[in-house]
């Protein structure tokens, strides 16, 4: 597919961060078509929502880690 570029809502907003379809519906309305266009030409790859046992939602968070020889710093905290 084409590369994504500055201009598009995606990228303008969550870059190349994950972000739920929630979100992108409340700065496009017509999402579910940018959406499915997206999943097509393999722009936009899709991921399950996590779920714990019993049914109920969960959260997932993720840090970039910077190695530099002895030291190690959290650049997302």
């Amino acid at each position: 597919g084409t590369k994504k570029t500055k201009g598009d809502p995606v990228v303008d907003n969550f870059n190349t961060l994950p972000f739920a379809e929630r979100w992108l519906a409340k700065i496009m309305p017509e999402y579910k078509d940018y959406l499915r266009r997206g999943l097509f030409m393999k722009q936009i790859s899709h991921f399950a929502v996590l779920r714990e046992h019993k049914g109920a939602m969960i959260s997932q968070a993720e840090h970039t880690i910077l190695f530099d020889g002895d030291t190690v710093t959290v650049t997302t905290a």
